[in-house]
Order: structure tokens, then sequence, then C-alpha cells
């Protein structure tokens, strides 16, 4: 029962954290598109590090706050602009690097490293 009590109170933490975190990101970025920044929510994702659904909600692998910031901060920019390009054309990946001029080299450690803070 106790660790399943401090996972609990773990997750807990991570995910407030998280949840502070992406909303300053959203934040600067939505002023920066000129939208109004998107509902969100932080879940504990297995597969994915975040998505934006049809309807603009973004979702935030609050597992993202224990990886260098700027990796959340990518992934954060990344579902934003799903916001604007619900596919990942060309238009898409300008949008990104527009915001995130050097947004390549986070995503690439991210895929290399991001097993590191997965629970």
């Amino acid at each position: 029962m106790l660790p399943l009590l401090i996972k609990k109170a773990v997750w807990n933490f991570y995910s407030k954290r998280a949840e502070e975190e992406v909303e300053k990101i959203l934040k600067v970025y939505s002023k920066k598109l000129g939208i109004a920044p998107p509902t969100f929510k932080v879940k504990h994702q297995r597969r994915r590090w975040g998505s934006c659904s049809a309807d603009n909600v973004l979702r935030i692998n609050f597992q993202l706050v224990m990886a260098p910031p700027e990796q959340l901060e990518y992934v954060v920019v990344h579902e934003l602009c799903h916001v604007i390009e619900k596919n990942h054309s060309a238009r898409f990946w300008k949008l990104v690097k527009q915001l995130m001029p050097d947004y390549e080299v986070y995503r690439k450690s991210l895929k290399k490293e991001g097993w590191k803070y997965m629970l």
C-alpha cells in the first residue's frame, strides 16, 4: 500500500509542476502566434509526449517536467502549432521553426534520451 501512495504523491508533485511550466510556456508562445492560450491537460501518457485534439485541447505528458526544460518547451510549441496546422506538413514545421529556431536539437535529444524520463 505504501509504495502506491508514494507513487501517487510523486506523480501528483510532477503533474502540478508540469501544469505550472506548461501554462508559462503557452502564454509566451500563444502571444507570439497571436492566439489565446488553448486549454491543456497534463496527463500520464505511456507512448506520447503530447497531443492536440480536433477541438484544440493540448495534452502534455507530465513526465516531461523531468526532462531538460527545452525539451518540454519543444513539445508544448509542437502541440501549440497543431492549433494552427493539424498535420506535419512543411507549413507546420516552418511554423515550429519560426517559434523555436533550434527545435531540431531538442526533438532529436528527446527521441534519443526521452526514455530516461518515463516513470
